[in-house]
């Protein structure tokens, strides 16, 4: 239903600048063409030319734009000559024993496939930098074809043509000489094969060849084929051009076998060549007419097999054609690039569907079908009428109760709708003056009532007109500021979003990015719908959605669909927000909205039809028809869009529960009344599935009522006849898996027993009544590894045969392994999948490393691979990097250590800092002894920082350092070791020198460490016996005061009783942020705090540990001063006693501190213990006992 419509059009002179040029190469800002046996390169953008290289190349036959090396080449007879455009210089020339028929890249400009004039195929790889040539292989087209056998398929005879193909053979087609001796090529969109078509015994065959030069099918015999041969970018169809009695294109298969051919109706012109567009879609045929003396270039598009002339573009004799070529194609629009003797064209095409209520136009060359969707839907390629042109029509444009059509030679003609007559005809290139020698030069028609609005091409200007219908009169509106794209006419004049108004009511785009637009005026307010290149959809300023790739307005209502395969529907008039969905095909697009019906046309890629209903408008229609009372219309209209019952009971309950006789007798039959009972469920569906709908009401109890009043009605009645309604309401559903097992089970005991299959039939309808949704049934089916079973399901739920036949068939093929992995990646089940991948024989390691990347199983890899797996270093690998990335670097080492992957573990175990491993690994590598100390050097810098004694014992032993080990050492304090390594190589100046300075440093910081330390201890503890003094006091005094012991940090900052605070303390439903304020007080030392006796008992604890642990520090700067130095006894002596009078002062406090009754198991009445122990159940486990106390004495220090 889609025709292909000029977007955009840019044109820029060239003042013969290609005259005489027949080679040409363009790529994207630049094409390159021989001139006068001279290398030009023209830049588009500038509109400039250069010559490249003077290099005269009299017999070229070929170029070709390297864009991936860079590079040109230049095929003459013999040679290839490579040149760099950059320095315009000639690099390399190639030269090869037998003349060149025909070259071809491959897509990927990795290798060259050459043919001879004998017809010897040869591939070659080329080093363009140094002109190297290497063989990839050889072949012929008279090379023999392996013998093809097909499966699947049938024979030869009857492939692609079904009951066709048992026809008797006709009579021998006339066809014309073949003149064109010379070969021609073509490659597969991936590079893998390509086809060769050459000439033997008078006709014409092709050979496909594999890469590297293996010949794989030979073509069926076709009469009158000729040289031109395309393949198509994706997928297996090669088109090709045959001459009998008329012209055709017939498609083959990579087989060689035809696959379908159509006729041309282009009359006696020469086919000159077939060109694919990138994305494939577009068929470009470049034909010459030696009677007219033109050329034109025919777009085609297919649809349903059925090809469409979709666009004639002419060039004329006094601007001929000289080269065309497709630019990069995007979702929506196509560009083409044309070269002629006067002008650079670039046609910017997208794909449109022209309709208007309800009806659309489709262009087929010098045909118009016209297909009304309100009485029917129509599948292509049939319509309901057909209007035949004189020449090819480029343009349409539907206005009221008329269509526009515009042919290749600029004629416009206004047609009646109903009756095709034509009501007014005006040829434009006889009308308007100075119009541009380019086809296409008159786009953007509009059709409104009485005008009919369009813009035309002039060698300088694009100008706006506007045509009268009644007079054919044509006026001057305006030229466009900028390069147009969109225009349009509104009733009314408003400030609309991204258009700029050129005249009254009349609009042009001002969004170059623009790929469609429409407006909408609602409540004289207008709405602008535009739909830009990469998907964003927006109304007005409102952004809607940024994955759209069609829409339409249908009333009050917009549509639109998304790459993500849905439909959305909102009103215009409503909220933005409040969107309708519902999934369709994939790649599904809008063709049109039915008046007066929720119905939409969609069309799915291959160009079959699909109508679907939307929710959104379904539901405005059945509320209407329950306002007016008729039920038995509502009812066949929900069974019709195959709505939720919920709906009658939903909209409105009380009109529901009212008037229950009409809901009853508006059922038609038992099995309705069934169905719409078995729907009711508790809940609103417009809260749920019709969520967006609008408005709704809860009813408590819904289900009750719904059911009371029915089984009311069915007290008046004879309920006999509503027996089997009863039994339903009233019946339990079973599972989905217990049905499998039983389908499974009476599957295996159908074959030839009709009763058995009766109940399976009957088993998977009982499915599908209770809404098991048939994919997942079909999933489920095929998790049992049963293909019979899965098939029998398929073809009972209606499933599309198009979809699981080939998918079974493919299941069928497989190995039992191979089988099992496919349907649990189908069932999207990567668990188990991964199972039976690591199993498959001939996978490749990458495939594998991927899906556990994916899917993230490498845990589940790794556990059922074994170490003899040829996956299992890739396994390993995976699930090592795995680890890594989550931090655990020392498992990660040890998975790829046992996979003997050492270097990556080695790179693990320096990062966990397990020297012993890093060392292990290192001589498992046998790395050079640079290596290997520069290694160990630098993780004995990295365990510097924690691990000193590590790094030093690496220096010292492993990277033979030991002046750094004893640094490193020095740093960290350890100066008991340090001069351990120092005396053990025999440097007694390094201890001399740096060693003893810093004991001495040490000595004096730990005497006035522990003076610190023994005045902070006095400080906590006597404040410690004035909080329990006050406690005490307070205690003492409950009941004669109340407790105003002020919490200083609480959230509110008033009194806090002891209740409170208990009850606070022991609730587990606090808040995270309210259990750190919580600890937060019971560190805090401030005074008057709730919790300062717990907080001094912390610090308090703190302080002894600190105490305790200089104790190690004092005794081994004792030993060191004393043999190393020349310190005196006396001096010290000095540090020893300090440490242990301290010590002293400490213990007489500790029990005083940690009173006896802390560590107590009876209940207490003492008011001085209740005091103390009043926050004790806050105080952490930790702290509520003394510091162990150091035991450790120097024997010469006592008396």
């Amino acid at each position: 239903m889609k025709n292909l419509e000029l977007l955009q059009l840019f044109h820029k002179p060239v003042d013969d600048t290609f005259a005489p040029s027949t080679i040409f190469a363009q790529t994207g800002d630049t094409t390159y063409f021989i001139k006068n046996t001279t290398l030009y390169k023209h830049d588009f953008i500038k509109n400039t030319t250069l010559e490249v290289c003077p290099h005269n190349f009299e017999d070229a036959t070929h170029l070709k734009v390297l864009t991936i090396e860079n590079k040109i080449c230049i095929v003459t007879k013999d040679s290839i000559h490579i040149f760099d455009p950059e320095e315009h210089q000639e690099l390399q020339t190639l030269a090869f024993d037998s003349d060149i028929a025909a070259i071809s890249w491959n897509p990927t400009e990795e290798i060259v496939a050459l043919v001879s004039q004998s017809g010897d195929v040869a591939t070659y790889s080329i080093d363009y930098i140094n002109g190297e040539v290497f063989p990839q292989g050889q072949s012929s087209v008279q090379a023999k074809i392996p013998d093809t056998v097909y499966v699947g398929w049938g024979s030869k005879d009857t492939q692609f043509r079904g009951s066709e193909g048992k026809l008797k053979k006709t009579t021998p087609v006339e066809t014309k000489p073949v003149k064109d001796k010379k070969p021609t090529i073509s490659w597969r969109g991936n590079g893998e094969m390509f086809v060769v078509n050459y000439w033997e015994s008078e006709k014409r065959k092709f050979v496909v060849f594999e890469t590297p030069c293996k010949a794989l099918y030979r073509s069926e015999e076709c009469p009158g084929l000729q040289p031109p041969v395309a393949w198509r970018p994706t997928g297996n169809m090669i088109a090709t051009v045959a001459e009998s009695s008329s012209q055709s294109i017939v498609i083959f298969e990579k087989n060689g076998q035809k696959r379908f051919s159509f006729d041309l109706n282009f009359g006696t012109v020469r086919i000159k060549e077939l060109k694919w567009s990138p994305c494939a879609q577009i068929l470009t045929i470049c034909t010459e007419d030696s009677v007219t003396n033109t050329q034109n270039i025919h777009l085609l598009t297919s649809s349903n097999y059925k090809w469409y002339e979709k666009q004639k573009l002419t060039f004329r004799r006094d601007n001929p054609l000289l080269d065309f070529d497709w630019l990069d194609s995007t979702q929506f629009t196509y560009t083409l690039r044309v070269v002629t003797v006067k002008e650079i064209v670039k046609y910017v095409f997208r794909s449109v569907i022209n309709n208007s209520l309800g009806v659309c136009g489709v262009i087929d060359g010098k045909s118009l079908q016209l297909t009304d969707f309100t009485d029917s839907v129509i599948p292509p390629i049939m319509s309901l009428k057909t209007f035949t042109n004189s020449a090819p029509i480029n343009f349409v444009a539907f206005g009221q109760n008329c269509v526009v059509i515009v042919d290749c030679d600029n004629n416009l003609k206004i047609l009646d709708i109903e009756t095709l007559e034509n009501v007014t005809s005006v040829n434009l290139k006889l009308t308007l003056d100075n119009l541009s020698l380019i086809p296409l030069s008159c786009h953007h028609f509009i059709h409104t009532p009485g005008t009919i609005f369009f813009s035309c091409e002039t060698p300088s200007d694009t100008i706006i007109h506007n045509l009268d219908v009644a007079t054919t009169e044509i006026k001057f509106i305006n030229a466009a500021p900028t390069p147009l794209r969109h225009l349009v006419h509104i009733s009314t004049n408003h400030d609309l979003v991204s258009l700029s108004r050129l005249d009254s009511n009349l609009y042009i785009n001002d969004c170059q990015d623009t790929v469609r637009q429409d407006v909408k005026i609602i409540n004289d307010k207008p709405y602008t719908c535009r739909l830009l290149s990469n998907c964003h959809f927006y109304v007005n300023d409102h952004k809607i959605s940024d994955c759209v790739n069609s829409f339409q307005i249908f009333d009050n209502y917009l549509l639109y669909t998304t790459k993500l395969n849905e439909l959305y529907c909102l009103r215009l008039t409503g909220n933005f927000d409040n969107k309708y969905l519902r999934s369709v095909e994939q790649g599904a697009t809008i063709v049109t909205a039915i008046t007066n019906s929720p119905k939409i046309v969609l069309q799915l890629p291959r160009g079959n039809l699909e109508t679907i209903s939307c929710r959104l408008i379904s539901i405005d229609i059945l509320d209407r028809l329950l306002d007016d009372g008729r039920w038995d219309e509502a009812l066949r209209f929900i069974r019709l869009e195959k709505l939720n019952a919920n709906l009658l009971f939903d909209l409105d309950a009380n009109r529901f529960l009212e008037q229950i006789d009409r809901f009853m007798t508006g059922a038609k039959t038992i099995n309705e009344l069934n169905s719409i009972c078995l729907e009711f469920e508790e809940g609103n569906v417009l809260d749920s599935i019709y969520r967006n709908w609008g408005k709704s009401k809860m009813y408590p109890g819904k289900i009750d009522a719904i059911f009371l009043a029915i089984f009311k009605y069915f007290n008046k009645v004879d309920y006999a006849d509503y027996i089997t309604t009863i039994l339903i309401i009233n019946l339990n559903f079973f599972t989905l898996r217990e049905g499998l097992v039983y389908l499974q089970d009476l599957l295996r005991r159908s074959y030839g027993d009709v009763t058995l299959k009766k109940k399976l039939i009957e088993a998977i309808n009982t499915l599908k009544t209770y809404g098991c949704d048939q994919e997942k049934l079909y999933t489920e089916s095929l998790l049992l590894y049963d293909l019979d079973l899965a098939h029998f399901v398929a073809t009972c739920c209606q499933m599309d045969p198009r979809v699981y036949e080939p998918q079974i068939n493919t299941l069928r093929n497989l190995r039992e392994v191979e089988r099992r992995f496919q349907i649990n990646v189908f069932a999207k089940n990567p668990r188990s999948a991964v199972n039976y991948l690591l199993r498959c024989p001939d996978i490749e390691s990458e495939v594998v490393s991927n899906y556990i990347k994916n899917n993230n199983v490498s845990l589940e890899a790794y556990e059922t691979c074994p170490r003899n797996n040829r996956q299992f270093e890739v396994v390993s690998r995976a699930f090592a990097e795995d680890m890594s990335r989550r931090g655990f670097h020392q498992e990660a080492g040890l998975v790829l250590k046992r996979a003997g992957l050492l270097k990556e573990a080695l790179d693990e175990f320096m990062l966990c800092l397990n020297w012993r491993e890093v060392v292990n690994v290192l001589g498992e590598l046998k790395v050079n002894e640079v290596e290997r100390v520069r290694v160990i050097s630098e993780l004995a810098w990295r365990l510097t920082q924690g691990h000193v004694q590590d790094a030093a014992m690496l220096y010292e032993f492993y990277v033979g350092s030991y002046e750094m080990a004893i640094k490193v050492l020095l740093e960290a304090e350890l100066f008991k070791e340090a001069v351990h390594v120092a005396k053990k190589h025999n440097r007694r100046d390094i201890i001399v020198s740096e060693v003893v300075p810093l004991v001495q440093k040490q000595k004096i910081y730990l005497e006035e460490k522990l003076k610190d330390l023994s005045a902070l201890y006095d400080k906590y503890r006597l404040r410690l016996v004035e909080v329990r003094r006050n406690k005490l006091n307070k205690f003492s005094n409950f009941g004669d005061e109340c407790d105003d012991r002020d919490d200083l940090f609480s959230d509110a900052g008033s009194t806090i009783t002891k209740t409170s605070r208990s009850s606070r303390s022991r609730s587990s439903t606090a808040s995270s942020r309210n259990r750190r304020k919580e600890e937060k007080k019971k560190q805090d030392l401030r005074e008057g705090g709730i919790y300062e006796d717990i907080a001094l008992i912390r610090a308090l604890h703190c302080t002894i540990k600190e105490i305790y642990n200089k104790g190690e520090d004092v005794r081994n700067c004792c030993i060191l001063l004393l043999q190393e130095s020349d310190s005196s006894f006396k001096e010290v002596k000095k540090l020893y006693d300090l440490y242990w009078k301290v010590d002293g002062h400490v213990k007489n406090g500790v029990g005083e501190i940690w009173p006896p009754h802390f560590t107590a198991y009876y209940q207490t009445q003492d008011v001085q213990e209740l005091a103390d122990l009043e926050n004790f159940e806050h105080l952490d486990g930790a702290y509520r006992t003394a510091p162990d106390s150091p035991n450790w004495k120097l024997n010469f220090f006592k008396k």
